[in-house]
């Protein structure tokens, strides 16, 4: 009888056992995000699915880069300049309420590029100056490879593998500058 209790209860305990490795073998564990990780999966989204607007206005400066990499005149180049930049504030009025990283991107990008414009400007200042010829086309190149610069990071926040962790830097920068 003692056997057939003990058989019984080893047979009960491998079921309990086994039954309990699979359960809780099935179970994944809940890990807590940081906040940073929290705030990235919450926006990844977004910026990954941009509005038409969004999407329109990156495109401009897009092509606004490529422009000032292969040589551009400066009629075409101030043309092309307006028409992203205006690209920019129909989004910004429309659609930027949930994009605020990539606007604030957005306007380094455009500070970028006025510098170009206002190097322009300096150059139609003083014609006949050579020294302010020379002066005016390197702040022209230092401008264009601001604004190039500035772009790449537009493009890190809109690729999918690298949009998370831009996300979290900003959050956490973001935070840093709060504390301050």
């Amino acid at each position: 009888m003692r056997t057939m209790f003990t058989v019984a209860f080893v047979i009960s305990f491998v079921a309990v056992s086994v039954t309990a490795l699979v359960w809780f073998g099935n179970q994944k564990p809940q890990l807590a995000l940081t906040p940073a990780a929290q705030y990235a999966a919450d926006n990844e989204q977004l910026y990954l699915n941009l509005p038409e607007s969004a999407q329109e206005a990156v495109n401009e400066f897009r092509r606004l880069g490529a422009m000032t990499e292969v040589g551009v005149s400066r009629d075409k180049y101030t043309e092309a300049f307006g028409e992203a930049y205006g690209s920019f504030k129909v989004f910004k009025a429309a659609d930027a309420k949930n994009l605020q990283l990539l606007v604030e991107m957005l306007e380094r990008v455009i500070s970028g590029h006025t510098t170009t414009m206002k190097a322009y400007e300096s150059a139609d200042k003083f014609p006949g100056n050579a020294v302010m010829q020379i002066s005016c086309k390197q702040e022209i190149q230092s401008g264009w490879t601001m604004a190039a610069l500035y772009m790449l990071d537009v493009e890190k926040l809109l690729d999918p593998v690298t949009c998370n962790s831009v996300l979290q830097e900003s959050y956490l920068k973001s935070n840093k500058e709060v504390k301050k």
